[in-house]
């Protein structure tokens, strides 16, 4: 199979771009998954019956500082402009091979903003019944990100089989070029690069 070698770099680009999207999104969409368990946390210290209100005003400040790192998070997690968490991006096509069909397209349709995640009215210092209430809200809101994860992690799957199929098609399109022109020091040469780099 003979490939324009000239078109090699912008197929090696846009998968590692994706990668790259893909990565960065799997990590923000982490870090406010963890945000919302501490939320959860803090929830359920809030519905013990123990506590006073300057206890419970403390849990609603940390809460708030949580939100707060959920909604950075969510604001600006980017990569050359491309913003990932705020809902909007749909179907981003990423070529993954050579032939017309090997595209990866990407989409993050759910918002992890904290409207997003309908979790910005939540209260801690209300008692144990809004603490309720809180868990509840929450749970969903972890939900919809492990979702929004799981979505994402099987991206990085096909993403990394791309970039298999694409470094064995490059592999054999060199060697088929070596031998082509006969030129078996450069076959040597890129047979013991590989062997570095294995």
């Amino acid at each position: 199979m003979s490939i324009a070698f000239n078109s090699i770099d912008k197929v090696v680009r846009d998968i590692s771009m994706a990668d790259t999207v893909l990565s960065v999104a799997d990590g923000a969409m982490t870090d406010i998954r963890n945000d919302l368990v501490k939320i959860r946390s803090l929830a359920v210290q809030a519905a013990s019956k123990d506590l006073s209100s300057s206890e419970r005003m403390l849990l609603e400040i940390e809460k708030d500082g949580l939100l707060e790192d959920i909604a950075r998070i969510a604001d600006n997690t980017e990569i050359n402009g491309l913003v990932l968490l705020d809902g909007t991006l749909v179907g981003k096509k990423f070529q993954a091979g050579f032939a017309e069909q090997n595209y990866v397209y990407i989409s993050i349709q759910q918002s992890m903003s904290v409207k997003g995640l309908d979790i910005r009215d939540i209260c801690l210092d209300g008692g144990d019944r809004f603490a309720a209430y809180v868990i509840s809200k929450v749970d969903v809101a972890i939900d919809v990100v492990n979702e929004a994860r799981a979505n994402i992690i099987g991206l990085r799957h096909e993403v990394e089989s791309a970039k298999s199929g694409l470094e064995k098609l490059v592999f054999n399109a060199c060697v088929e070029q070596c031998f082509g022109q006969g030129d078996f020091e450069s076959l040597v040469g890129m047979l013991r690069y590989e062997d570095i780099t294995d």
